[in-house]
């Protein structure tokens, strides 16, 4: 009985705290009033909108479709698990496709006999790819032959991008990027993507660490360009496994004469297919320290960030001892 009473209480003095809120608080009743009017009022206009866009809506402008051959260089390492190499490929594939899937987009596959894993990939993703085995020797070479297929559809596309078997694709704007930064630069100027991996929850951009020291690369402060807030320049190490280039770029390049092709321009052989190569036509320029994320692509692999890790403890424990 007791408990029944006191909630009676209960409620009898809250109603006595809301009558004198009421009685002796007018203004911050009438502020409430007011406030629950205005977004009353913000609701109604709110909804208002559908029916304006409903009566003014604006026409659909049919673009034409952006046209993209991507074409990914891939042999099956002996000394990986065909499970892993499977999975790998799958992803670099995999990245392109959503991407790029806004673009009509064709995938080849540039690869060599007995030596590539196509057959194992999911359906969904033979059924989008092309694959050209080239028959090769060599398999370090076989990036050159990627040019072929671009010098063979040099008139059929927008775009072209290489790329080797272990680089993701992470950015569908891309394209767009390419196409802002080309417009406002000198028609020599190149721009590739920087590569990073991810390891323990961190990202190393791996072309500018160096391979001998825990030092970070240098950059070309004289060349350096800039574009709307933008900065651009010129690196130690301009690699990145992945270059795209557009029609009139393609065009460029095939007018050099390609006197580099199955040359070893830089570092080796697959380096100077994915990237030497271009510097008979362009001068290769990648995102500035300051705006590294404007342009990257992922390196499905971790084995030069651990490298990088240790040469930094190394350092740490040089200095240390000193």
């Amino acid at each position: 009985m007791s408990d029944r009473i006191h909630h009676h209480l209960a409620r009898v003095r809250a109603t006595a705290v809301s009558v004198s809120a009421r009685v002796f608080n007018p203004a911050v009743d009438a502020v409430e009033i007011a406030r629950a009017i205005r977004t009353r009022a913000e609701i109604t206009a709110f909804k208002r909108r559908v029916v304006v866009s409903q009566r003014f809506p604006e026409p659909v402008r049919m673009r034409r479709q952006t046209t993209a051959l991507a074409v990914v260089t891939h042999v099956a390492a002996a000394s990986r698990a065909e499970e892993e190499t499977v999975e790998r490929l799958a992803k670099t594939l995999d990245s392109l496709l959503e991407s790029l899937g806004h673009t009509r987009l064709e995938i080849v596959l540039n690869t060599i006999p007995g030596l590539h894993s196509a057959s194992r990939l999911p359906q969904y993703i033979r059924r989008r790819i092309v694959v050209r085995e080239r028959e090769l020797s060599e398999p370090l070479m076989l990036g050159f032959e990627a040019q072929e297929e671009f010098v063979r559809r040099a008139h059929t596309a927008d775009w072209f991008l290489y790329l080797e078997d272990d680089i993701l694709l992470e950015d569908a704007l891309v394209l767009e990027k390419l196409e802002y930064f080309n417009s406002r630069v000198p028609p020599s100027a190149l721009l590739l993507p920087h590569r990073f991996e991810y390891w323990q929850g961190e990202r190393t951009y791996i072309d500018l660490v160096s391979k001998k020291s825990a030092d970070i690369c240098s950059w070309n402060r004289l060349t350096m360009l800039e574009v709307g807030g933008w900065r651009f320049a010129e690196f130690e190490n301009p690699h990145s496994g992945f270059y795209a280039l557009s029609q009139a770029q393609l065009g460029r390049w095939l007018k050099s004469g390609r006197r580099w092709r199955g040359e070893i321009s830089f570092v080796a052989a697959r380096e100077s297919a994915a990237t030497g190569c271009l510097a008979e036509a362009f001068r290769l320029y990648k995102p500035h320290p300051d705006n590294m994320t404007f342009f990257e692509v992922r390196h499905l692999d971790t084995k030069y960030s651990e490298e990088h890790h240790r040469r930094h403890v190394a350092a740490a424990a040089a200095r240390e001892a000193t």
